[in-house]
């Protein structure tokens, strides 16, 4: 592992927050565990990773850190605002732009109707704001330190330029798109040289930060019917269930322990090809 000791370096053992919002369901604190799973799979045939549930991209961005510009990089999501975040992040004069209009929209701190109107925009500042600052603790309001926020806009520092992921944005080859899930791996299902990192919202779960949370759930289906068709390489992730156990009885798996932030503690699985 390579050592880094500026700010987009790596983390060891559990990597510090690396994207520019907190975002449930980030893989953060597994990366490693996943990565030690599938890294015999990388093999000099693989040219691309392809993340369609892409989210805080934490995968592809550790993958980057431990091989940096080895991979070609396709990070997709259904969510459009924030792709279109990803594509702001990735230049200093978007970012410089987005702050400024961030920083107007929360001066003054906003009361809460002033929030809920905003967070209905469809735009990536109104997505940033709402996951930002009040999303951390859902249903309140607000849900964060206003007093530290109120100072942080002030001083006009949103964290964005120092955040690590910046450096993979900007220093790897990255495509972004918004498609179908398992569109795309129709299209891509006999390419030998892609590696899928298939981290799709939990069944039995409800997940905010999916526009179409019932296209989204169609990839279980697809692979429980379609497993002896899929020929290109992927990593699944899912939670462990009984449903998942049925569903996915037939498949390749490993199992490893998890812990979110509240300390809940629950087992997902890796499922191979």
């Amino acid at each position: 592992m390579m050592k880094n000791n500026n700010i987009y370096g790596i983390y060891s053992k559990k990597m510090k927050n690396h994207f520019v919002i907190p975002y449930f369901g980030n893989k953060r604190k597994e990366v490693e565990r996943i990565y030690d799973a599938i890294k015999d799979d990388l093999t000099d045939e693989i040219k691309t990773i392809v993340e369609p549930y892409c989210g805080s991209s934490a995968m592809s961005y550790y993958i980057s850190t431990l091989h940096p510009k080895r991979f070609n990089y396709i990070l997709n999501d259904n969510n459009k605002k924030l792709i279109d975040l990803y594509k702001i992040l990735k230049s200093k004069k978007k970012i410089k732009e987005f702050k400024k209009n961030v920083i107007k929209l929360m001066t003054p701190f906003p009361t809460k109707e002033k929030y809920k109107e905003m967070i209905k925009e469809d735009t990536a500042e109104a997505y940033y704001i709402k996951h930002r600052f009040y999303n951390i603790r859902p249903g309140l309001y607000p849900s964060r330190d206003i007093e530290r926020y109120t100072k942080n806009i002030k001083n006009k520092y949103l964290g964005l330029e120092e955040c690590p992921i910046i450096n993979f944005l900007r220093t790897e080859k990255i495509k972004y798109s918004t498609n179908d899930a398992v569109k795309m791996i129709k299209k891509d299902i006999n390419k030998k040289d892609k590696y899928y990192l298939i981290d799709p919202p939990y069944m039995c779960s409800t997940n905010s930060y999916y526009d179409n949370l019932d296209t989204s759930m169609n990839i279980y289906e697809y692979f429980c019917l379609n497993k002896s068709n899929i020929n290109l390489k992927y990593c699944f992730i899912i939670n462990k269930n009984w449903i998942m156990d049925l569903l996915f009885k037939d498949f390749n798996k490993i199992e490893y322990d998890k812990e979110y932030n509240t300390h809940r503690k629950t087992k997902h699985m890796i499922i191979k090809n």
